[in-house]
């Protein structure tokens, strides 16, 4: 019996030792990308910098593609987002982010994001670990740990401009009741914080379908399958709705083409 509490007491040490080395490397891991990218977002060097109103998009080259890119996105379009763990820039992401990994199957997507324009700007407003965010699209590109990220725009079967603005209206009054809004007219940048920021995948699909009225109204859905959505006739729209032909806009080859 001494013998086996000996074992136990030496077992549940080597745990704490090992627990306690993966917490200081994740910690350490997170925090010194966070002030890698922090340092990126006020140096110069690290922008396009070839006309003072370049936005910054989170690489230093490749502005006027990033520029046309975001031009042609409107309300209700769709981004697929793969995370890169090793570059996530808080400890409780970085977890997150691993855990999700080791259960996931290889190639998934970890997060989806819908676009929303104003006369400000253009906005993602996406689930980041569970967690709702509302971001201008330059911001959501420069993060360091969406490693993936593609568009798929939303098309409409025998669309009207009263589609377009429907959805509009619709996503207009939702984000009017459910965040708060500043404008800074030092920067000219309009900010919309979410009020409610639980929101997991699942969550965020379930509402923008019903929010822009496209839901298959065959059956309900439980869970939503991001494979299943990153398709050009989802499972879940209605038949006059579909998705455009993907194009990329970040792969991890960007990470190995910064200069």
């Amino acid at each position: 019996m001494k013998a086996l509490k000996e074992n136990v007491k030496a077992l549940l040490i080597s745990s704490a030792i090992v627990s306690s080395a993966t917490f200081a490397y994740v910690y350490g891991k997170a925090t010194r990308n966070r002030l890698r990218y922090q340092a990126s977002l006020v140096d110069e060097r690290s922008k396009d910098n070839t006309r003072m109103s370049n936005e910054f998009f989170g690489i230093n080259w490749g502005y006027r593609a990033d520029s046309m890119i975001k031009d042609r996105i409107d309300t209700g379009d769709v981004l697929f987002v793969k995370f890169s763990c090793e570059n996530c820039i808080s400890t409780t992401e970085m977890v997150k982010c691993y855990a999700r990994h080791f259960t996931a199957l290889e190639g998934e997507y970890d997060s989806v994001g819908f676009t929303y324009r104003n006369q400000y700007d253009l906005y993602v407003i996406y689930s980041n670990f569970d967690e709702l965010k509302i971001e201008r699209y330059a911001d959501f590109l420069s993060k360091p740990y969406c490693s993936e990220i593609s568009l798929r725009k939303l098309a409409i079967k025998n669309e009207t401009r009263d589609d377009a603005k429907t959805i509009h209206r619709r996503l207009t009054d939702w984000i009017n009741k459910t965040t708060t809004s500043t404008f800074d007219s030092t920067t000219l940048l309009y900010d919309v914080k979410p009020e409610n920021k639980d929101a997991s995948v699942s969550t965020l699909i379930r509402t923008f379908l019903s929010l822009m009225n496209i839901a298959s109204q065959d059956s309900t859905f439980g869970h939503f399958d991001l494979n299943l959505l990153d398709n050009a006739k989802p499972v879940y729209f209605s038949n006059r709705y579909s998705l455009d032909k993907k194009l990329i806009i970040r792969s991890k080859t960007n990470d190995e083409l910064v200069a």
